[in-house]
């Protein structure tokens, strides 16, 4: 398809963030994936379709959806121009070694009264924990970023901002050492340019948040400056 899909319009998107955002009262997993499948299956979050979607609407729905369609769902969301799906995560496990038929089973052990530990600060919800934060520059990198709500690394009223804080600078430190967001390279540009809310509030809670850290970026690759939205234009005169 090369025009905008009717199903995609910006009511199709609303409840994404009702039933997919796991703070909701209204969270329900089996009806958030049921409709990011079918609005991914019309290819809603690719270019052609979510540029047609008001800038607020995106801004609200777009985080919810990559963090639920990964976490939650096992679904690749499609994005950009090209509409391709995001890469999935894999968290690499070491294998266990066989065991040997002709080595002798491990030895029993008595059971011994259990030792007393601290309590858990929290109980982790599996909707809370983050994905793993991936410092390479390349789609795979940045949308580890967004998928591990880096955007809330500042914000002082989430649960997860102390916790993903210190593995988000580290990934934000090494990417602009590298020179990632003045970065030439496509696909990158178009994963900065698709998540613009994201990437302001990462890059303006960097100095705060990350030990004074100034992200670089753009075609000059400077330092980045958080500016407030233009106003809008004037009203036509009348006549």
């Amino acid at each position: 398809r090369d025009t905008f899909v009717p199903e995609c319009s910006g009511e199709s998107l609303a409840p994404i963030e009702r039933l997919c955002d796991s703070n909701s009262n209204d969270f329900n997993r089996d009806a958030c994936c049921a409709l990011l499948n079918e609005l991914n299956a019309l290819e809603c979050f690719c270019n052609k379709n979510i540029g047609e979607v008001a800038f607020e609407v995106r801004q609200r729905v777009i985080p919810v959806t990559i963090s639920a369609a990964d976490r939650l769902c096992g679904i690749a969301i499609k994005i950009g121009n090209e509409c391709t799906p995001i890469p999935r995560f894999t968290i690499e496990t070491v294998p266990s070694p066989p065991l040997s038929l002709s080595s002798p089973p491990p030895p029993l052990t008595t059971p011994s009264a259990p030792r007393s530990s601290p309590p858990p600060t929290a109980i982790r919800s599996p909707a809370y924990m983050s994905a793993p934060v991936k410092s390479t520059c390349d789609v795979d990198g940045l949308i580890s970023l967004i998928q591990a709500g880096c955007s809330a690394m500042g914000d002082e009223s989430s649960v997860l901002s102390s916790r993903i804080a210190p593995q988000c600078c580290d990934a934000l430190d090494k990417l602009n050492e590298r020179l990632c967001f003045c970065e030439k390279d496509l696909r990158v540009r178009e994963i900065l340019n698709e998540f613009p809310a994201n990437w302001h509030k990462m890059f303006s809670d960097a100095p705060k948040v990350c030990s004074g850290l100034v992200i670089r970026g753009g075609w000059q690759c400077s330092p980045y400056i958080a500016r407030s939205p233009p106003p809008p234009p004037p009203p036509p005169p009348s006549v």
